[in-house]
């Protein structure tokens, strides 16, 4: 359980211990640097940020002391901060210090104080040196210098020092008070924004098979300033929402799953309505860096090739005719039989394909997330081949208002292939609607949609001709 504490975020890290009689005794300062990390693990989520956790070690004194945990992401949420250094340890209080070493904190910490200016003269090549007294740093630098009031860097400037609170990444202040000196375990997590992770599948088709050797790669990327070294890495699939008051942390009951399509170490587990992929090794996450690595494996996953139009009818008796996309798809059933049956976290899809002992890109998409006994779509791109025409034979309106519709439509499709193609045309309708004559039947797939399963022969056409009676909803 994380104790309770406030949280401070304006003011410097000052914390003075009072005695109950004699003057205010500075606290020791303690730094935990990230050599003291004795665990650290990453868990990401696709919505563009992770949660991190660590553990280091932190030889603290009796009493109150400055416990400075350096070396952070720059992009963290301090809201979402949990520090526990163990038992009968009390927070009194926490700082986020974005203040990171750079020449401006430098110039802004010299205020009112002398620095060196360093000049090179451009005949003789000697360096001199110059005192300067800073009196502003923003919003423009000024310089005394002598007599003279200098509102450039007339050279380098040269400090005597680095304040000791200056490093160079953000960190954590926290005053901290514990009953015994001793080496402590200091437990700390945060959400940090500027980390994600996406999926990218790829499906090798065998020429002339129903069968894909199905990759999918979770590709890690960090965009922060802060590296994460030997980092235990789990990825979270599924939109987490996250809420403006500060999170509880704690990690969620899993429940593990006997799954054959993760690749060779990857444990799944459900935490919840999302899923945990957890990965067997350890990264080296870098700064501005990304990592793919094997996340699901599927040697021999049966798919199906479909051809698809979708649209709806013409409006209008002035127009006679006209064409709309034929698209080809490719259907996976997510099914343990069919070498998957794990959940198919949301990602991009790219198909290839061996023709004549050569691999060619077929197309791909995005893919929506597909849970256990659905179907992963994935449109590849338009058929060649096959094309669609739509010609309004008829044409009506009545009603008061002009409202109602009473159209005949025919939708021809033409094969160029050298195979017979199976086309599913879904004719979509505005309003309440009724077909009252058809050539071929046709299944309503939703309120708003029929569908008709076409088989066009190679070399030919085939067609549907429906007449349909449409009014307002």
């Amino acid at each position: 359980m994380f104790p309770r504490f406030p949280l401070i975020a304006a003011v410097a890290a000052a914390a003075l211990v009072t005695a109950t009689s004699g003057p205010p005794v500075q606290a020791q300062s303690v730094v935990a640097g990230a050599d003291q990390r004795s665990d650290l693990s990453l868990t990401v989520y696709q919505g563009g940020f992770a949660l991190v956790h660590e553990v280091r070690r932190a030889n603290l004194p009796a009493g109150l002391a400055t416990l400075v945990l350096p070396d952070l992401s720059d992009r963290l949420d301090i809201a979402t901060i949990r520090l526990n250094a163990g038992e009968n340890a009390h927070i009194s209080s926490l700082t986020l210090d974005r203040e990171v070493l750079s020449s401006g904190a430098l110039l802004r910490r010299s205020i009112g104080k002398m620095v060196r200016i360093a000049r090179i003269n451009p005949v003789t090549g000697v360096e001199t040196f110059e005192e300067a007294e800073v009196l502003a740093v923003a919003p423009d630098l000024i310089l005394r210098i002598g007599e003279r009031i200098e509102t450039a860097i007339p050279g380098r400037i040269v400090f005597d020092d680095v304040p000791s609170d200056l490093r160079p990444s953000p960190g954590i202040v926290a005053n901290i008070s514990v009953p015994a000196a001793g080496e402590r375990a200091v437990s700390l997590s945060y959400l940090t924004d500027g980390v994600s992770w996406k999926t990218s599948y790829v499906g090798r088709l065998a020429a002339g098979e129903d069968r894909m050797e199905l990759t999918g790669w979770a590709l890690v990327d960090n965009q922060t300033n802060t590296a994460y070294p030997a980092a235990q890495l789990s990825l979270i699939a599924g939109q987490v929402n996250r809420a403006a008051a500060r999170p509880v942390l704690r990690r969620p009951i899993a429940r593990t799953l006997q799954a054959k399509a993760v690749a060779d170490g990857v444990s799944l587990a459900a935490t919840g309505p999302y899923y945990r992929y957890a990965l067997p090794q350890t990264f080296d996450i870098r700064p501005r860096q990304q990592t793919q690595v094997e996340l699901i494996r599927g040697p021999a996953v049966p798919f199906m090739r479909t051809l698809r139009t979708q649209g709806g009818p013409l409006y209008s008796a002035r127009s006679v005719a006209a064409s709309q996309p034929v698209t080809a798809r490719l259907t996976i059933a997510n099914k343990t039989e069919n070498g998957l049956g794990v959940p198919l976290p949301a990602g991009l899809f790219s198909s290839f394909e061996e023709v004549d002992g050569r691999e060619v890109f077929q197309g791909g998409a995005s893919v929506m997330a597909t849970p256990v006994g659905g179907e992963m779509v994935v449109e590849i791109g338009q058929s060649f081949d096959v094309t669609f025409e739509r010609t309004v034979l008829n044409f009506n309106r009545t009603g008061a208002r002009n409202e109602n519709v009473d159209t005949t439509q025919r939708l021809t499709l033409k094969n160029g292939g050298s195979r017979l193609a199976q086309v599913e045309i879904v004719e979509t309708f505005r309003g309440e609607w009724k077909i009252i004559r058809e050539t071929t039947g046709h299944t309503q797939t939703s309120a708003f949609q029929a569908t008709w399963q076409i088989t066009v022969p190679a070399g030919g056409e085939a067609a549907v001709e429906y007449r349909a009676q449409i009014g307002p909803r």
